[in-house]
């Protein structure tokens, strides 16, 4: 009778303890979803930092990891390992992650490919759209990459980096007027980049309106700014042009 109580007690010790390890586990691990939740809420690399620093390797913790990296190479591998497990939260900013290490590492088809599968995720963000647009110039599908700037633009009218980037899109299709709309909107969000007037001076140029592309360039030389050579061999060129029209 001792013998069977001894075994019923210990069997009630055993489950006590599965059920408070148990308990440990669920906690800690809401706590670390927790956490990654309150980065993707935020933005806040601190967070990052802490899932990187868990001493255990979990599902969240490859994502913290791959944020803190500065190698690229790595952050996909990261990236790709928190992917393959298939995450309750997390998924789309992960494939919008690796996206971009894959664009800043010139693998413009890969990024693609990640920002689309983000988009299907619902992410939301003018970046995404943005970088996707970069990496469709790269495949020269220029047509999609206007749009995804324009949806940038929807999302955010003070993008400034994707009226400039759409403009320039606009002035290689030789649209004039729509890249000249782009370059004003870019210089209105920031005057004190001098490339924006060497672009709207170009602009200008081809629009025929000489005087306000000197003007434009004579700007550029008063910034003295890396671009004052740029605008010097500008202004002499068409001083030039105005000189063998006459």
């Amino acid at each position: 009778m001792k013998v069977v109580r001894r075994v019923i007690n210990l069997g009630y010790i055993f489950l006590l303890f599965m059920q408070t390890a148990y308990s440990q586990t669920s906690e800690r691990e809401a706590l670390i979803e927790g956490v990654f939740r309150k980065y993707l809420t935020t933005g806040d690399v601190s967070y990052a930092k802490m899932l990187a620093d868990s001493k255990e390797e979990n599902t969240y913790s490859l994502f913290g990891k791959a944020v803190v990296t500065d190698n690229a190479e790595e952050a996909i591998d990261l990236y790709t390992k928190f992917i393959e497990k298939k995450p309750k939260y997390g998924l789309g900013e992960a494939y919008f992650n690796r996206g971009f290490k894959y664009f800043l590492l010139e693998k413009s088809e890969l990024a693609v490919s990640d920002f689309n599968e983000a988009v299907k995720l619902g992410i939301k963000d003018p970046y995404l759209y943005y970088f996707r647009g970069a990496s469709l110039v790269a495949l020269e599908e220029y047509d999609k990459a206007i749009e995804d700037y324009t949806t940038a633009i929807k999302m955010d009218s003070s993008f400034e980096m994707a009226y400039i980037m759409r403009g320039n899109r606009y002035f290689s299709k030789e649209d004039y007027s729509k890249a000249l709309n782009d370059y004003n909107k870019a210089i209105e969000l920031n005057r004190n980049y001098d490339m924006l007037y060497i672009m709207r001076g170009k602009t200008y140029e081809s629009l025929g309106d000489y005087k306000k592309a000197l003007n434009d360039w004579k700007k550029v030389k008063k910034m003295s700014g890396k671009n004052v050579e740029t605008a010097d061999e500008l202004i002499e060129q068409l001083n030039k042009k105005k000189k063998e029209k006459k």
